[in-house]
């Protein structure tokens, strides 16, 4: 007999993971928020593109108010929601998993102690050794899936990518190509990659390359020919054929919430605990906050604030 699975939360992730475990015959239900997003994928299926093609598959999909009908308990379930929405996802759903089950976060920032924190770290699936080859094997499907022993590193080496983006591409409505061919947004994201990697390594974390560059390498970015190397690497990806919007930005487009203090936020709060200095992501809260706010609109002056309050206050 297959697993019982359950995912909540069926944004551009839980939807992608969803229509791959369901066409590879995992027994799967999906659970989210939003009622017409539920219904369209009970009438039409779920389509999912990328890298392995474009297909649709018929889906199991229900409702929150629908879960209460659930008979058979999940072995374990997938939180896919945006990190704000974390905690709630994780009580709401740890009722519908069996008591020896356990939990499993695919979502962007630093959620695994927020999980660990509402159904014990040792029902997180970052603390368990014995399931995480197993589990990867199930997500192998998707894609590349694989065990490790360096998950703090790894998911830092993650924030730390998406802290030197996601926001600038938010504030700006700029897509990647946009965005590296800008002198002064390469200038923000080499910094913002600077410390968030320098605050990593004064946590003992074990980073991994961020943008294909060793977290020493963007450590060192104060260095003028370090500087000039990584603003090259940067602008070489101007050529790229994608000029993709991060997921942030596209929060932002649709009027909803961003993950900032969650992203760059936890940055901040790691760099005060290890003494490391973030004027970068500080600014980059600050004016994300009015952004979130509706104080302000997206646009590309928003980048020229965050450097101007950076430089303020290193």
């Amino acid at each position: 007999m297959s697993d019982n699975i359950g995912l909540i939360g069926c944004g551009a992730v839980g939807s992608y993971v969803g229509a791959y475990l369901t066409q590879s015959g995992e027994n799967i239900t999906l659970i989210d928020m939003w009622p017409e997003h539920v219904q369209t994928m009970k009438d039409k299926g779920l389509r999912a593109s990328g890298s392995q093609g474009d297909f649709t598959v018929p889906v199991n999909a229900i409702g929150l108010t629908e879960a209460q009908s659930l008979r058979e308990k999940f072995d374990y379930a997938f939180i896919c929601v945006k990190s704000y929405d974390t905690e709630w996802a994780t009580h709401f759903i740890k009722r519908f998993v069996k008591e020896e089950g356990y939990f499993v976060g695919i979502q962007n920032c630093w959620n695994d102690p927020v999980i660990g924190s509402v159904v014990g770290s040792e029902n997180a699936l970052g603390c368990i050794a014995s399931n995480i080859e197993y589990i990867a094997q199930k997500l192998d499907v998707i894609d590349l899936g694989y065990a490790t022993d360096n998950l703090w590193g790894e998911r830092w080496t993650k924030l730390c990518m998406n802290g030197m983006g996601n926001a600038i591409s938010a504030m700006t409505q700029m897509g990647s190509q946009d965005m590296a061919a800008d002198p002064t947004i390469r200038h923000i994201r080499i910094h913002l990659a600077k410390e968030g990697t320098k605050v990593g390594l004064a946590q003992g974390l074990n980073i991994l390359n961020v943008n294909s560059k060793s977290a020493d390498i963007w450590a060192d970015a104060d260095n003028p020919e370090t500087y000039e190397e990584l603003d090259e690497h940067i602008a070489s990806s101007a050529t790229s054929r994608v000029n993709w919007l991060a997921s942030m930005a596209q929060d932002v487009y649709k009027k909803r919430k961003s993950e900032v203090e969650q992203m760059n936020g936890l940055i901040v709060e790691k760099g005060i605990e290890t003494n490391i200095q973030t004027p970068y992501h500080n600014a980059i809260v600050e004016v994300m906050k009015d952004v979130d706010a509706g104080i302000v609109e997206p646009s590309k002056e928003l980048a020229d604030r965050v450097l101007k309050i950076a430089q303020q206050n290193q």
